[in-house]
């Protein structure tokens, strides 16, 4: 258990001590331990040939008790190996070197809609329709290249022996990538975006 979990169960049991602690009489003290009493308890009737029962009607308790809990020690971090820490923040300052940029570089997403256009919504859907175009013919040009680049990596590997299931993986790609270059250059993907 944490010590951040103990904190919590002590916390709780010390706020249910004192409300406990609010409902006990003043003065009600037998042997130097406070007393609380119980709803609805009175004496019993007595019984033939005995003496009186009486039912209890003090119910002892014990007042809350501060408890301190002593901080427990913490295990000392793992250590971290100084060429992983560098590459971290190398990575935090200018991103992943592998990963592909996010938007291409020609693409001007700083062209904000005029004023004109913000007021207009049929102009607005224009100005949207200008942007998807531009994204799309960035798109292109770029898939156009990275096709012609999986093909000639697919010949290469075919010489350098790679398993036939990886060779048809990536020549599945090129397939799926030669068919949406087809259905955008036909006007098939992004006329009515």
């Amino acid at each position: 258990m944490s010590a951040r979990a103990v904190v919590w169960i002590v916390t709780i049991m010390a706020f249910v001590c004192a409300i406990v602690g609010m409902r006990r009489e003043p003065g009600a003290d037998r042997a130097g331990e406070p007393a609380v009493r119980v709803a609805g308890a009175t004496p019993s009737s007595p019984s033939r040939g005995t003496a009186p029962a009486v039912r209890s009607e003090v119910v002892s308790t014990t007042a809350p008790v501060p408890v301190r809990i002593a901080a427990q020690p913490v295990a000392p971090p793992p250590p971290i190996a100084p060429d992983a820490a560098a590459g971290l923040a190398l990575t935090l300052q200018g991103g992943d070197p592998r990963s592909p940029p996010i938007a291409p570089r020609d693409v001007d997403d700083d062209e904000a809609p005029t004023t004109n256009e913000l007021a207009d919504p049929a102009a607005y859907r224009r100005y949207e329709s200008r942007r998807q175009a531009r994204v799309y013919r960035a798109f292109e040009r770029e898939a156009s290249g990275a096709l012609a680049q999986m093909r000639r990596d697919i010949d290469r590997a075919r010489t350098a022996g790679v398993p036939a299931e990886q060779i048809a993986e990536g020549e599945e790609k090129a397939q799926r990538l030669a068919e949406t270059l087809r259905r955008l250059r036909d006007g098939e993907i992004g006329a009515n975006d």
